[in-house]
């Protein structure tokens, strides 16, 4: 600051990522051709943030996940089924100062074994015009951005914007039909609902704006979507050039 002299931030953070990835596919000749995916993932963050000399966030997790997925053909039809179980151990700590005391609460644990289905059909209606419906759960961690107290991405006297230590995971249903044709247009509908949805809060008190991250215990997205392209070819070529 200026016209203090004062440092208004004295920001640390250091993150520690350690990961082991391995996929592994395999053809197989079940109906008419088919293909066999698996894969495991084991991952650790250590995620450290301190303002001023104290230690505002200490966040810990563990993810360990494996997955497997088939595909297959029979006549007009593709079909995918897959899952994906996933264990995540999530722990920590946040601080924060109180009449010259320092604070320190217990973030809210995420403990969890969960499996994640998924699953597809297409229909070939006709030469390149599909129908298809799929179904699939999966889960978003908060991103270490949104879980930083010390997330200042802009701040001043009339603005604030801050993470937020104790958000949750989100998990997500998706639903989806869709009709295609040539690749080229499409419609569609799909639904999706979330549980812990991650959203921005935007709030005022007097002349200040604060911005910070919440979690919505339940949400529902509806989607209609209605494709159809219109080249500008069609005012300058003959139909059969562009066929």
């Amino acid at each position: 600051n200026v016209n203090s002299n004062q440092n208004v931030l004295n920001n640390e953070s250091n993150l520690d990522v350690f990961n082991f990835k391995i996929d592994y596919n395999q053809a197989l000749n079940i109906l008419e051709k088919g293909k066999l995916s698996i894969g495991a993932l084991a991952e650790q963050q250590n995620f450290d943030a301190a303002s001023f000399g104290v230690t505002n966030l200490d966040y810990k997790r563990q993810t360990l996940s494996a997955y497997t997925e088939f595909q297959t053909s029979f006549k007009k039809f593709d079909f995918i089924l897959g899952t994906r179980a996933e264990n995540y151990d999530i722990s920590g700590t946040t601080a924060y100062k109180s009449g010259g005391n320092v604070i320190t609460e217990n973030l809210i644990p995420f403990q969890k074994f969960k499996l994640f289905p998924n699953a597809s059909i297409l229909y070939n209606l006709a030469s390149q015009i599909k129908l298809s419906a799929n179904y699939n759960k999966k889960i978003n961690l908060p991103s270490i951005s949104n879980l930083n107290p010390n997330n200042t991405t802009f701040q001043n006297p009339n603005s604030q914007v801050s993470g937020n230590p104790n958000l949750q995971p989100t998990i997500f249903d998706n639903y989806e039909v869709k009709l295609s044709a040539f690749d080229y247009a499409f419609i569609g509908y799909n639904v999706n609902s979330s549980k812990n949805q991650v959203a921005q809060l935007v709030t005022r008190n007097g002349d200040v704006i604060s911005n910070s991250q919440v979690n919505i215990p339940e949400m529902q997205i509806h989607n209609f979507n209605l494709g159809l392209p219109i080249p500008f070819m069609i005012f300058t070529k003959s139909l059969s050039e562009i066929m």
